[in-house]
């Protein structure tokens, strides 16, 4: 919310404390009530489901102009009179907490009626009573559990999720500099270290041969041919990466990887029901009876592929999350790329920032962090181990552990690091092919298992299509949800620790 209208929010009569427990500076809101409440009530209205009380941030989240009308007809202390005035008593016991737990007081005909009131009064409408006003009875209603399940018919009014926007042609023109020149020069330098050394020395000889052959006339044709090299090389590089950001400007377009609508469908659904929540820089699956202020043993930050829309994700990462694991997938609208810092951030500041948000703003307690991919994604998460030591070690990955879903060539070599790797990828009848060895020599020898799915396709991670930017002549021999399926079975294994993966390696279906 912006600060003058958070502002006059606040400045509300009652809204100084949390209308359900009175602790001081609330900064969560029931958008169905225009109440504010504290942190850990606003765990119990999430709970309760989005058609019941739809619980915003008011640091964090966005309001619509309509949200912002809403909340300033609402008010605590309005709230309060209009429960009172109907026998419904706010008043606190000798221990601070309420009379009546918050699921009967929200789950009521009262709250029913209010909720009505205030909707009538934001379209202008006249104000519905008792006796106009539907009621339904509290078992009737109560069709969502804590941690979300099956919505009412009342759910259907539940806001919708907006759509991804694409991305401008500047965007793409930039974001083509930053991609291009990450992927033709500083990784390939940060992967090949002798090369990179090699090429520094050769740098320095040459000034040292030109300075010398300002003396010395002999020298004079070694030193201009050394000083003829490096410029076509510079030349070339930069010509060549200019030529592929003003392509880009067409093909980070036209090959954007969109979700199908059943997969949209279902992150739709589990919005709806409490059960995950897009913020601006990612989607969050919440496990099962998991709200804010509880505690998690296992959360993964998921680092989507290539030009791949995050939402394609949601069947079989929202299964992940019914296991038990708490998942957060990256936001890189909207150019989609992993690795360089296309939206704005570098992946391992953005790692940072989850697990703070989720730590620390939201109140959720997490034992372990762990990283995950999918293809290109892998550049990102290798990245970040890489990292840190320096930065995310100390607070996050004191001893880093991350899946990697069919990645490319495009990753960091981990081969020194002590990660624990897991490896889920696609492999035609012959087995691994040399692009797979190519991978696997970058990871670590000791603490790295493969998990191999035979006849799948690179795609068969997640619901979206058409894969325009590359053909796979690999044949999918196995059907999208039995592959799901069986990646999920496994990464949930190696994620929960439920058994030892590394007896697993190089195995094959």
């Amino acid at each position: 919310m912006e600060s003058p209208t958070r502002d006059n929010v606040r400045a509300l009569e009652g809204n100084s404390q949390c209308i359900d427990c009175s602790s001081s500076n609330p900064t969560w809101t029931s958008l169905s009530h225009g109440t504010l409440i504290c942190m850990e009530c606003s765990g119990r209205h999430r709970g309760l489901g989005v058609h019941i009380s739809f619980v915003r941030s008011l640091d964090l989240d966005r309001f619509t102009d309509s949200d912002n009308k809403k909340m300033l007809m609402g008010g605590n202390q309005q709230c309060i009179e209009f429960f009172a005035s109907h026998g419904v008593n706010f008043d606190k016991n000798k221990n601070g907490n309420t009379r009546i737990r918050i699921a009967e007081r929200y789950d009521s005909n009262v709250a029913r009626l209010y909720r009505e009131v205030l909707k009538a009064r934001l379209e202008g409408r006249p104000e519905p009573t008792h006796s106009d006003s539907p009621m339904k009875s509290n078992h009737d209603s109560s069709s969502s559990q804590k941690g979300g399940s099956a919505l009412s018919a009342s759910g259907a009014s539940a806001r919708r999720v907006p759509n991804n926007p694409s991305p401008s042609a500047s965007q793409c023109f930039v974001g083509g500099i930053k991609y291009w020149s990450y992927r033709f020069i500083t990784l390939p330098l940060r992967q090949n270290r002798r090369i990179t050394s090699s090429l520094l020395a050769t740098f320095v000889i040459s000034k040292i041969i030109a300075l010398k052959a300002s003396n010395k006339e002999g020298m004079m044709p070694i030193a201009g041919i050394v000083k003829k090299i490096f410029p076509s090389l510079m030349f070339s590089a930069f010509s060549s990466i200019l030529v592929l950001s003003c392509l880009s400007i067409k093909w980070f377009k036209s090959h954007r990887q969109e979700a199908f609508k059943s997969v949209m469908n279902n992150f739709q659904n589990r919005v709806n029901s409490a059960r995950a929540k897009r913020n601006p820089m990612y989607d969050v699956y919440f496990p099962p009876n998991v709200s804010i202020g509880d505690q998690v043993g296992k959360a993964v930050i998921f680092f989507p592929d290539l030009l791949v829309d995050k939402t394609a994700y949601a069947t079989i990462i929202g299964n992940l999350s019914d296991a038990g694991i708490l998942v957060a997938v990256v936001n890189l609208e909207p150019l989609r790329l992993s690795g360089t810092g296309s939206n704005g951030l570098s992946p391992t500041t953005t790692v940072l920032k989850i697990g703070f948000e989720i730590n620390k703003l939201l109140g959720i307690q997490v034992e372990e962090w762990i990283l995950m991919s999918h293809g290109e994604g892998a550049c990102a998460v290798t990245n970040v181990i890489l990292e840190s030591p320096a930065a995310a070690g100390r607070t996050m990955l004191r001893k880093p552990r991350c899946v990697l879903w069919s990645p490319t060539m495009f990753l960091h070599d981990l081969s020194k690091t002590n990660a624990s790797v897991l490896v889920v990828t696609a492999v035609d009848s012959q087995g691994i092919n040399g692009n797979e060895t190519n991978i696997l020599r970058r990871l670590p020898k000791e603490g790295t298992s493969v998990h191999n799915v035979l006849h799948g396709d690179h795609s068969g991670f997640a619901h979206y299509g058409p894969a325009t930017f590359r053909q796979d002549r690999r044949i999918r021999k196995k059907a999208l949800d039995d592959l799901q399926k069986e990646v999920q079975e496994v990464t949930a294994d190696f994620i929960l620790s439920r058994e030892n993966l590394m007896g697993k390696k190089g195995k094959k279906d």
